[in-house]
């Protein structure tokens, strides 16, 4: 059952005599009934009190970080992104660092050693494939299919003599 009732701060006499504060409340259906001898005190509780059953009722903590607020923001965006996906961010985070290349390394689609037209494909042959590949992207082409594929010794030797093998 949950109890929507604030938590409030009454003045209350000890069975001893004592004059205390006395913070009382409900959270996650339990009743809270806390004493404190000044109202700084029980005003302190009653905050932390109002806190936990925000966090409770959101999902949300607090907790302290070390992020800047701008770290902290990508954080919280790229935690939005990844609603609904089955992956955690430490896998995607470890794909990219694997896999990505920085553009700085990346040569552009002119810098290609060579091209050779063919009438159903186009052999670009680079020293980057990956990158190559990418340009060929960012440029709006589609291909229908792409190969990054190593050369082979056919390669090497059609590149130094200018002959295929079967030639």
């Amino acid at each position: 059952m949950k109890h929507v009732t604030p938590f409030v701060i009454s003045e209350f006499t000890n069975p001893s005599g004592d004059v205390v504060y006395r913070v009382s409340g409900w959270l996650d259906g339990q009743r809270v009934r806390k004493n404190f001898s000044t109202r700084a005190e029980a005003e302190a509780e009653r905050q932390a009190l109002k806190l936990a059953q925000i966090q409770a009722e959101t999902g949300v903590r607090t907790a302290a970080t070390r992020l800047t607020d701008d770290q902290l923001k990508e954080a919280e965006g790229a935690f939005l992104r990844l609603e609904g996906r089955t992956r955690s961010l430490s896998f995607y985070l470890d794909y990219a660092l694997t896999n990505y290349r920085d553009p700085v390394n990346d040569k552009p689609l002119a810098e290609a050693a060579r091209v050779e037209v063919l009438p159903d494909r186009l052999l670009l042959y680079t020293e980057d494939g990956d990158s190559a590949l990418r340009d060929v992207h960012e440029r709006g082409l589609t291909p229908e299919s792409a190969l990054v594929r190593r050369a082979t010794l056919e390669d090497v030797f059609v590149s130094l003599t200018g002959r295929h093998l079967r030639d």
